[in-house]
């Protein structure tokens, strides 16, 4: 394993709601750990600190974009084709949900 694997975690909860922080990348973490988003549905509120913009690909593939949230399809696979970069905010739920209500 690469020294990069053992950065740092931070889990918890509030509410309802479970969360993770962490100082990997999203590529390490889902390499780790595919099952935390497959056969979820993901929000990202924030894509390298502003809105994701989707491709004409990925509206093609199922996500949609609503007051500025992209939604995804179900998750079938952690292949590359979910959209990420370095400074992003998701919301893995285990049904669709609208956060922009």
């Amino acid at each position: 394993m690469s020294k990069g694997l053992y950065r740092t975690v931070h889990v918890g909860s509030h509410g309802g709601y479970d969360w993770l922080a962490s100082e990997h990348t999203l590529d390490d973490l889902l390499g780790l750990c595919p099952e935390i988003v497959i056969g979820k549905y993901l929000a990202v509120t924030s894509f390298d600190s502003g809105p994701l913009s989707l491709s004409n690909e990925e509206k093609a593939s199922g996500w949609e974009s609503r007051k500025g949230i992209a939604y995804s399809p179900n998750i079938v696979g952690v292949d590359g084709r979910l959209p990420h970069d370095l400074y992003d905010e998701w919301y893995v739920f285990e049904s669709q949900t609208d956060l922009a209500n």
